[in-house]
């Protein structure tokens, strides 16, 4: 299994960023695991994150873990390109949220293209925009987002919090996923490589000047950012390194304590 996942990464690095980029970078990756590694104590031992984040116990919803792209096979040719599932810190959710357009907020559809678990589209519900959809194009991710949309509705409705945006889960691959008419925020948290980030960024380029309207594009773990700042129709409005608050680092998975994150918008 271990030497699956390196072969799909290597490729995966090669199709993002050429064979010179991966190879320095497969090469500084090793130094900083290994820099890692050699200083672990008995107290860092005692801090290293565990599997379940405090949002899921608090909302009895299933949203942690890191599931690697090779264990999600669908049929279909994105297969290859898909990076992994891992749920954003809901900190830095939040934070990178407070930088999007109020007006965007209000009345834009929230789309997750490779939403996973769904954690951020649960999340989403919490602003008042017009719906919150998340695109996963791996079935057993699929249905775990569905389940922990009805799990998410019925704790926040014990809470008295009866204004949640409407959320909805597809099954379907975000190469082929068609935007709804309507003010948009497209999210991405690295869920995929450089092949089928730039076939979404050209159906969104597409459906906008079908149809102009006010969007908004947002990036986190911004690997393949030179896509979006090649895209004509966007201009970058924000960009920041975002720390994770305790609850974040705790439940962290990937040996890292911020995220990189970014906004685009565009306008009709």
């Amino acid at each position: 299994m271990h030497a699956r996942r390196t072969v799909r990464t290597a490729r995966q690095m090669v199709a993002n960023h050429g064979w010179a980029t991966a190879v320095r970078t497969a090469r500084d990756h090793l130094k900083k695991k290994l820099r890692r590694t050699s200083q672990l104590t008995d107290d860092t031992i005692a801090w290293l994150p565990t599997a379940e984040h405090e949002f899921d116990r608090q909302y009895g919803v299933d949203t942690s873990g890191l599931v690697w792209s090779v264990d999600l096979k669908t049929g279909s040719r994105s297969d290859a390109w898909n990076t992994a599932y891992y749920g954003i810190g809901p900190s830095v959710f939040r934070h990178v949220m407070a930088q999007v357009p109020g007006s965007l907020l209000r009345s834009a559809t929230f789309i997750d293209l490779g939403c996973g678990k769904g954690r951020a589209v649960l999340l989403a519900s919490e602003y008042p925009f017009v719906q919150a959809i998340g695109v996963e194009i791996a079935p057993q991710l699929h249905r775990i987002a569905v389940e922990n949309v009805g799990r998410y509705t019925a704790a926040r409705s014990m809470e008295g919090r009866s204004d949640l945006a409407p959320m909805s889960v597809l099954l379907q691959d975000a190469a082929e996923y068609r935007f709804p008419a309507g003010p948009l925020v497209v999210y991405l948290y690295h869920p995929f490589c450089r092949p089928v980030l730039d076939q979404v960024v050209r159906n969104l380029g597409r459906s906008l000047a079908e149809t102009p309207r006010n969007a908004a594009v947002v990036y986190i773990n911004h690997e393949l950012r030179d896509v979006l700042d090649r895209a004509p129709y966007l201009q970058q409005a924000w960009s920041a390194t975002v720390q994770m608050d305790v609850s974040d680092r705790l439940a962290d998975r990937v040996g890292s304590s911020a995220e990189d994150c970014a906004i685009y918008l565009t306008h009709s």
